[in-house]
């Protein structure tokens, strides 16, 4: 075909077991050859597998394996690029061999790095890169501060910001997000320009970025942690004796590559196979790799047999004008990929004098590119891909069931339609078990919390309810935890309010260590709100937080109105805690001791109208003192190791290892304490040992815990909810894709401005956009029975369009459909609320399995005596003959009221059993500066009441506004430092004039 890449100089009749030479053979090849050094003992080759379905990879691979075991007690070496493709793998050879034992499984930067100390030797390269990202933050936090000294560092100084009157704190911040994001960039730089850096270290700048010389500081940042990072080895070495066997060693990725290419091209031809190298390696599914990997994997294939099986969409490459849409505008990486292995299996013949080597795998190259019987549209589809030919206008596919798209106006909305639809597919499509459906969304976190919700049973034999994991949701096992850490880490620089801290006793964690039941945060929370709480844990800490306010100049403050206020009222003043948590607590005690209606004492006012448990009280001091205490510590900055320290002393605290969850709490443990370590491993092995603030804490180790995925878990026996890079281009029956509006996908390639890669593009450089769209092609050809495809079409505030993402629309475009067109015939639209009636009527396509809102609400309810005001209603059916519903139970006048007046408060209170904090119960979170009508007059009323106290005991009014003006003080309910003589000035005359 005209416009055909080249693909195969020989290829592989794969039926027999002799290897067929040729020229000019028929393009669409799916294996080439393995090449085998001649009159070597210690065989390597080169083969590449290629075809549209994994599936099909896995079974020539698993035959391949079968019919080729390696020698006793040699595990076979498999590279992946996700743990949930290992796992598949794993259950293909359970499956087919009743086991699956002897896999080796590992990622593709562990292994090669593991090669470069096979081939240079163990002395020579340190078992982990003292340049890799992980370190180079530490390393380049380091030499930062030396390095903004120098003249051409003026860009990275106006970034950190020494402007006058930047705190300390903010500047520490910078630092540290400036060695991220260089750390990031020169990791990439090791990856993907190795040549540059070798020239950096040399002096030398790069002829193909001579327009950039501006950017020259880059090298001698990198000159610099190469320097510091060779001193650090010098004296690792005069401090160690073991070191003494160090020599020239290899300090990062791109030294390492340099030295290990020199060293395999000087050894001899035929040389025997270096210890550590495997006898075969297997590179199974993985959709892209840099070149400077896949080079690595060319040199050692001279010893190695290296099998590349790689998922391709169609058989042969067009042009793109002349192919399918979707190829030409999804499959840019895939291309690139391929050519990249073509190019390096034809100079791995040409370098290494290799012969072709004899494989039988059982399939021709036909059959690995075998179109589907096209019983549906998702079907012809796909094969459309495959032939990779561009259709006419006469080739119109016309959607079906496998092809589904709709919209919804929130999040929620789209679990709750997916969950109808995916009901329906498993009783409508024959053998659809939940374990053949995958869920996936380019954002995951915003469905998980919403997933149990849906998906779960509402009551005891819920029939709706289906089975579900999700997979790879960031810390989803851990979010307890991981709440409990950011909430503390963020506490010091916040102003701590009744809510935020009650919020913080609600979490489960804290709920499990200090036995608190949902009934005892409730009572807090009356207690709280009578206690006149509303910020600061003690007037230390409100004096920190409002200086901070004060002299930040950085710091946002316009979304929160009150902060000026509070910044106003610090200056000059300092601050009482008539309104904290300690003046709080002080109140409940005094009520405890001496009784609600006693005097105030010492200036504290007992809190009124409570009935205060002595157990619960003494937990409410149990855990403000915990925060204090914690707090206390966290506020002093503190090297890496003592961070450590103190994390796995608040983790050990908060995961009290007794109870029902005690295996749980133990898992969170180890989990926290890995964690911890490898961050210290990255801090020694960088020599950072500098005290950093807690928000560097919370930035850079609170990050890294909550995107640890140690808890995944995939193909347990429901539906799988994942995002898409974990099950990538597994085949499953119904693959559904969540969140594919416009903006959420592709995600955009957020480039740093000075990353020289965007000023110099290579093939096969990182892009994340290109990447999402080799994911949605690869997602489309897993699918086998089903594809739905849902986004948010409609904003919930005013019910405007929401598009689809550009690539969902070239999707409606491949089927002949324009956004328009597909708007009108292949988009169904869901209302805002599931019990919308159209969802009853019968008068639309929509559906859903949800009963009818007024029984379903009703029911959940639990309310009594529907059934007499139905009989009220209608006294014809209160026959003998009458036919009645379900037994409901009696109603009260008031649970009505609330029903008919806040249907949804009383589903979610009592339906969902959710708890929503009332209107009526929301706590006071601010300075009692300018209350609001309701509010001023209940206090009036109070200090009315207070006036009448003291008047009736004979006072004269003067005295009894002082005491009442005492009480309100005492109380928290009187404005602290200047404001409050204009507050009291304000209430006077009205009270003078009611007591009179």
């Amino acid at each position: 075909m005209v416009g055909c890449k080249r693909l195969y100089p020989r290829t592989l009749d794969l039926s027999g077991l002799a290897l067929v030479e040729g020229r000019g053979l028929p393009e669409g090849c799916g294996v080439s050859h393995i090449h085998q050094a001649q009159h070597s003992s210690h065989t390597g080759g080169f083969a590449l597998v290629r075809s549209h379905d994994l599936a099909q990879l896995r079974e020539l691979f698993i035959r391949f394996q079968q019919a080729n075991a390696l020698p006793p007690l040699h595990a076979e070496t498999i590279l992946v690029q996700s743990n949930g493709l290992a796992q598949w793998l794993r259950l293909g050879f359970a499956q087919a061999q009743g086991c699956a034992t002897g896999l080796n499984f590992s990622f593709p930067s562990r292994f090669i790095w593991e090669a470069y100390r096979a081939v240079l030797g163990h002395n020579n390269v340190p078992s982990q890169s003292s340049l890799d990202q992980s370190s180079l933050v530490w390393r380049i936090m380091r030499v930062l501060p030396e390095f903004l000294q120098q003249p051409s560092a003026e860009a990275l100084r106006h970034f950190v910001g020494k402007a006058q009157g930047s705190t300390q704190l903010l500047n520490g911040l910078r630092h540290y997000w400036l060695s991220s994001q260089l750390a990031d960039l020169l990791d990439a730089y090791q990856v993907y320009r190795a040549n540059w850096l070798q020239q950096w270290e040399k002096g030398h700048w790069p002829s193909e970025l001579h327009h950039y010389k501006h950017h020259q500081w880059q090298a001698e940042l990198w000159r610099a942690v190469v320097q510091q990072a060779q001193g650090d080895l010098t004296n690792s070495r005069r401090s160690n004796s073991s070191g003494q066997g160090l020599h020239s060693p290899c300090l990062g990725r791109a030294d390492s590559f340099a030295a290990f290419k020199t060293a395999v091209l000087a050894q001899p031809l035929h040389s025997p196979r270096p210890v550590g190298l495997p006898e075969r390696l297997i590179v199974f599914g993985i959709a892209s790799m840099p070149e400077q990997q896949l080079e690595v994997l060319s040199l050692i294939s001279r010893w190695t047999k290296v099998l590349v099986f790689i998922l391709s969409p169609t058989s042969y490459w067009v042009e793109p004008s002349a192919g399918h849409p979707l190829l030409a505008r999804w499959g840019k990486q895939t291309i690139d990929f391929t050519q990249l292995l073509l190019d390096i299996e034809e100079r791995a013949q040409r370098e290494h004098q290799l012969r072709p080597l004899s494989l039988a795998l059982g399939k021709s190259a036909s059959e690995l590119f075998e179109p589907r019987p096209e019983t549906h549209a998702l079907a012809r589809l796909q094969n459309a891909i495959l032939s990779n030919t561009k259709g006419q206008s006469e080739d119109r596919i016309t959607p079906d069931d496998s092809i589904h798209f709709f919209t919804t106006h929130s999040p929620l909305r789209e679990l709750e339609v997916l969950h109808d639809k995916l009901l329906d597919a498993l009783q409508s499509v024959p053998g659809l078990q939940p374990r053949d459906i995958l869920v996936m969304a380019p954002n995951l976190g915003q469905y998980a919390a919403l997933i149990p919700a849906v998906f779960g049973p509402v009551f005891t034999g819920d029939s709706r309810a289906l089975p579900f994991f999700v997979a790879d949701a960031s810390s989803h096992d851990t979010q307890p935890l991981v709440h409990a850490f950011s909430w503390i880490l963020r506490a010091g620089g916040q102003p701590i309010t009744s809510d935020e801290l009650l919020a913080f006793f609600e979490n489960a964690l804290v709920m499990q260590r200090f036995q608190l039941s949902g009934e005892d945060l409730e009572t807090l929370r009356t207690w709280v709100g009578a206690a006149g709480i509303r910020w600061g844990l003690n007037a230390k800490h409100r004096q920190a937080y409002l200086q901070s306010l004060v002299f930040d100049p950085h710091q946002d403050l316009s979304n929160d109105s009150t902060h000026s206020e509070k910044a106003q009222q610090s200056k000059g003043e300092q601050q009482d805690d008539t309104i904290s948590w300690t003046a709080g607590l002080r109140r409940l005690l005094l009520a405890y001791a001496a009784g609600s209606s006693a005097d105030p004492w010492q200036g504290i006012a007992p809190a009124e109208g409570l009935e205060l448990q002595p157990e619960l009280l003494n937990k409410l001091i149990e855990l403000i003192h915990f925060v204090e205490q914690t707090l206390q510590k966290f506020q002093v900055d503190a090297p890496v190791v003592h961070w450590c320290d103190r994390l796995a002393q608040l983790s050990q605290s908060l995961l009290k290892m007794n109870g029902p969850a005690v295996n749980d709490n133990e898992r969170l443990l180890n989990m926290v304490q890995q964690s911890l370590q490898a961050w210290r491993s990255e801090a020694a092995l960088a020599g950072y040992n500098q005290p950093i603030h807690y928000r560097v804490v919370q930035e850079h180790w609170l990050a890294e815990l909550t995107g640890e995925r140690q808890a995944q878990r995939f193909f347990s026996g429901g539906i799988t909810f994942a995002s898409f890079t974990p099950l990538r281009s597994i085949p499953f029956r119904v693959v559904c894709l969540l969140g594919m509006a416009d903006g959420q996908f592709p995600r955009p390639n957020h480039q740093f401005d000075i990353d020289l890669m965007a000023a110099a593009p290579q093939a096969g450089d990182r892009s994340r956009r290109d990447d999402d769209l080799t994911l949605l092609l690869e997602a489309v050809g897993a699918a086998r029975d089903r594809l739905l495809v849902s986004w948010v079409g409609r904003r919930i505030q005013d019910n405007s369009d929401c598009p689809p993402c550009l690539p969902i629309q070239q999707l409606f475009h491949s089927l002949g459909h324009s956004l328009e067109s597909a708007e009108a015939s292949l988009i169904e639209a869901h209302p805002l609320h599931s019990h919308d009636p159209s969802y009853y009527t019968g008068q639309t396509t929509r559906f859903t399995y949800r009963p009818n809102p007024s029984q379903d609400l009703l029911t959940a309810l639990s309310v009594q005596g529907c059934e007499a005001l139905q009989n009220e209603a209608n006294p014809a059916d209160t026959g003998a003959g009458a036919q009645h519903g379900p037994e409901m139970p009696e109603v009260s006048i008031g649970q009505l009221q609330s029903l008919l007046s806040r249907p949804g408060y009383v589903f979610y209170e009592h339906g969902l059993k959710a708890r929503i904090p009332s209107l009526d119960r929301a706590l006071l979170t601010e300075e009692p500066i300018a209350p609001e009508s309701l509010e001023r007059w209940q206090l009036k009323s109070r200090l009315l009441q207070k006036l009448s106290v003291h008047l009736q005991e004979g006072l004269d009014t003067s005295t009894a506004l002082g005491r009442t003006k005492d009480w309100l003080r005492a109380s928290g309910l009187l404005p602290v430092g200047s404001w409050a003589e204009p507050f009291w000035f304000d209430l006077e005359p009205d009270l003078l004039w009611l007591a009179d």
